[in-house]
This record gives structure tokens, C-alpha cells and sequence, in this order.
């Protein structure tokens, strides 16, 4: 192989049909199939829009081929991808590159909420004593709170930041001075805590195996759940209303599922298998997978 063979534009498609990604090589193919191993898409550095879309074609065996889009030189090579990304983008294809191309860096999604953060940034905020502040910014230099504490308190993920509790301030609206107190209480049993495992149903009737995978497939920090099962939030992003699924034998307490040992006796609960066994409730509760099980049908005697 020449040396200027080795430069080329290439291209992975969805299926072998839709153009997703658009990247230069000074190797060939050895770039473009580098994306395609699991050391990479699975890496510390792989959350990108490409290699998001690689896990996601992976997990639902959706084929991506590789194909050369045009052979160049180096001189012309960043060029050439700066080009053909522009070209594919005007097309209208459903690029995933972060970047325009060469070596500068690019993201619609990026650039559209960079721009959203700073005109939030410029609105005025209040406090729960009404103390008006002209910005995030100027709030969190005089408060010396970071910003992003602050914008992570505005959009709803925590009741409170520091001892502050901030709102948007309009002019034309009536604002009242907030008991911080009651947003910021400490809840003994808090959901968090005691049934982070607990099976989830929303409004729309899915299903979900634990707090932390319905905040991540709706894209919240799970805090923000709990909070909204514990009465704090009344909806997450406007729509999401969450219960605990009780019909699940997994959201029963521990301590009043049935269980069954070894020789096949069932008991109604451990605290019954404690008594009758003359064996300590942890003891048995260490046991359970081994001598002792679960059973989905409650036992009564």
C-alpha cells in the first residue's frame, strides 16, 4: 500500500442504507473498525453520540457497515471531511459526529444548549427571602455557590443548594417569603434509603426494576424519584407520574414474605421461621439463596 492510499473519507451506515457517521483515516480501514471494538465503545471516553449510537445498534443487532466515501491525501484530508460532513448535513442524514469537521469541534445539540444555559444564566433569580439577584452568575460569586448547584436547583433535580432556595423572578408576579425548612426536612425512612430496589410503574403503565434504572431511562438523577415518591414533586418533566408496584413480590417487606427451608417447610415470615427454628432472624436472613428461599405465594398457619 502507497502512503497516499492510506488517507480516505469513510462512512458507517445503519444497516448498510443510512449514513450515520462521517470520519477521516490516515490508516484505511484501521481507523473506522477501531470504533466497532468493545474496548472502545465501552471505554471511559465513550459517551458520544457515535458510540451511544454503536451501543444502541449492538444491543438491538442492528448491522453497521463501513464504507469508503473517497481516497485523498493528506494535505486535503481534513477538508474533505469538513466538506462531506456539510454536504450530508444540508442532505439532510442523521449524522452522529460531534464535530464539522478537521479539527474543529462541532454539535448542533451542543451549540443549541450552550446557547439555552447562557439565557438562563441572564434571568434574574429570587431566594426564599426575596432577595432579588440580577443573574445565576452574580448570585453564585456573591453566595459562593456554584452555578451549577444553582441551575441544578432551578430545573427541579434537588429542593435546595446551600441552605437557597431560587426561583426565576418575574416582575409581574407575587412571590412569598419560603419556610426552607419544610423543603429541606430529613425524612427518617426516606424511599431512597430503605427501597431503592423497589419495582416502579408510571402513569403510561411501563414498568421499570429499580428507582435508579426509571431515573436513567428517563434521564434524571434518581433523587429526583425518590423525592417525587416521598410527596416532594408532583410530576418529573412535566408528565411522569411514578408508584411503587406493589403487585410485584419483590416490593413486599422482607421480613413478612413467606419463605421455605430445605426439607421443604414453609413459613409465613422469618420472624415465624425465628420462633419455630429457635434460630436468630439475621441468621436466617444470611441464609436466604442457601438453606432458605423466597416463594412468591403467601403461607399462613
Amino acid at each position: 500500500m502507497s502512503e497516499s492510499d492510506k488517507f480516505i473519507i469513510y462512512g458507517l451506515y445503519e444497516n448498510g442504507e443510512k449514513l450515520r457517521y462521517i470520519g477521516k483515516s490516515s490508516s484505511r480501514l484501521q481507523r473506522p473498525r477501531s470504533h466497532l471494538s468493545p474496548s472502545q465503545y465501552n471505554g471511559s471516553q465513550s459517551h458520544t453520540y457515535l458510540y451511544n449510537w454503536i451501543r444502541k445498534c449492538i444491543r438491538e443487532k442492528v448491522k453497521i457497515t463501513i464504507n469508503i466515501l473517497e481516497e485523498t491525501n493528506k494535505e486535503e484530508l481534513a477538508q474533505k471531511e469538513i466538506q462531506w460532513i456539510e454536504r450530508c448535513i444540508k442532505r439532510g442524514d442523521p449524522l452522529v459526529n460531534m464535530t464539522k469537521g478537521g479539527e474543529g469541534a462541532f454539535s448542533p445539540t451542543a451549540v443549541h444548549n450552550s446557547v439555552r444555559v447562557r439565557r438562563e444564566n441572564r434571568k434574574p433569580i429570587i431566594d426564599q427571602n426575596l432577595v432579588i439577584y440580577e443573574n445565576v452568575d452574580f448570585a453564585s460569586k456573591l453566595l459562593n455557590i456554584s452555578t451549577q448547584r444553582i441551575r441544578s436547583q432551578l430545573s427541579g433535580q434537588c429542593n435546595t443548594t446551600h441552605g437557597y432556595f431560587f426561583r426565576y423572578y418575574e416582575e409581574n408576579k407575587k412571590y412569598e417569603i419560603i419556610d426552607i425548612s419544610r423543603l429541606a426536612k430529613v425524612r427518617k425512612k426516606s424511599i431512597c434509603k430503605v427501597g431503592f430496589t423497589k419495582l416502579l410503574i408510571d402513569n403510561f403503565g411501563n414498568k421499570y426494576s429499580s428507582i435508579s434504572a426509571a431515573a436513567k431511562q428517563i434521564g434524571v438523577v434518581h433523587e429526583t424519584i425518590c423525592q417525587h415518591l416521598e410527596g416532594g414533586i408532583k410530576t418529573i418533566k412535566g408528565k411522569y407520574i411514578f408508584k411503587i408496584d406493589m403487585t410485584q413480590p419483590s416490593c413486599r417487606n422482607p421480613r413478612t414474605r413467606s419463605i421455605v427451608d430445605n426439607l421443604g417447610n414453609y413459613y409465613s415470615s422469618i420472624k415465624e421461621a425465628s420462633k419455630i427454628l429457635g434460630i436468630h432472624r439475621s441468621t436466617i436472613s444470611g441464609s436466604l439463596g442457601k438453606r432458605f428461599k423466597y416463594v412468591d405465594k403467601r403461607v399462613s398457619k
